[in-house]
């Protein structure tokens, strides 16, 4: 473990008595405030959610560090959480000009399966990746609904971009890029009883127009943060719980559902129509 320098020591000793003899009564919330300002509390949940998003692993094929800037900047403006979530679902472009795309990239190949699930599980805080073979057998997901949720995403491919390295003589890994794909209609898919069916985007049961001119993944977005209390916000203020208590109102906290229920519902309710309410503020909520 890093032992802290002495000058640190006695600056944090300073700080610790300083705010102790402090006697006004919104001393902890100044310096929660103070806190959230400091330049370390972006660079801690870039890290965080760097994470979250992609994983640990140092693949270069994820873009970790331009994704890791960009989450660094929409912490340092306290982005709002449903456009944190709308840009990262939706992103375009190459991941060399717009880091968002890292998350996506990551997760689009096997026809999109891995960006299915994980997609769900960050931001609706629900275990769907089972249901990709057959029912839930502990929830109401059901087969066909984690391939109208596929759908979403099977107009989006990627292009992993390589250049010349003259160091080594070699081509390196340079960025990546989200093309659309030429894909409307139906996904097929194989029940376990050996029979084909079909799934049209279809988001917890809104339906999406799957016509050449439905920009889906955009659509799902939409979908994903709209309404008086999305699911997204409810999966969010159980993460951030966790995070700062060690313990969410659910465990594991991205499986939410009646079949495994809060601890303490009536606060996670609340707390979610607030963090809404805030106009998803995630500092006001920390």
């Amino acid at each position: 473990m890093k032992m802290l320098s002495k000058t640190t020591f006695v600056l944090m000793l300073q700080g610790l008595m300083q705010f102790l003899g402090d006697t006004s009564p919104d001393k902890r919330a100044r310096f929660v405030d103070e806190l959230l300002d400091d330049p370390d509390y972006a660079e801690h949940f870039s890290t965080i959610w760097g994470n979250i998003l992609i994983g640990r692993a140092n693949n270069r094929r994820t873009n970790r560090g331009e994704l890791e800037r960009w989450l660094k900047r929409q912490f340092e403006k306290n982005l709002s959480y449903d456009q944190f979530t709308y840009e990262l679902i939706a992103a375009e472009g190459e991941s060399r000009s717009n880091g968002a795309v890292g998350f996506m990239a990551a997760h689009l190949n096997d026809n999109a399966v891995p960006a299915t699930a994980i997609t769900a599980r960050i931001f609706l805080g629900m275990q769907v990746q089972c249901t990709q073979c057959h029912n839930h057998p502990f929830n109401d997901w059901k087969q066909d609904q984690f391939w109208q949720f596929n759908s979403f995403f099977r107009q989006t491919g990627k292009v992993d971009h390589r250049k010349f390295d003259p160091k080594t003589g070699r081509m390196v890994d340079d960025y990546s890029e989200i093309v659309e794909r030429n894909f409307s209609g139906p996904v097929y898919f194989e029940k376990r009883n050996g029979l084909m069916q079909v799934a049209y985007p279809i988001y917890l049961g809104a339906e999406v127009d799957p016509g050449d001119s439905t920009d889906r993944r955009k659509e799902l977005a939409k979908h994903m943060i709209s309404g008086e209390k999305p699911m997204i916000a409810m999966a969010m203020v159980n993460r951030t719980w966790a995070h700062f208590f060690g313990y969410g109102f659910t465990r594991p906290i991205d499986d939410l559902g009646p079949h495994n229920p809060a601890t303490h519902p009536v606060l996670l309710d609340y707390m979610a129509t607030e963090f809404v309410k805030s106009g998803y503020d995630c500092k006001q909520l920390m």
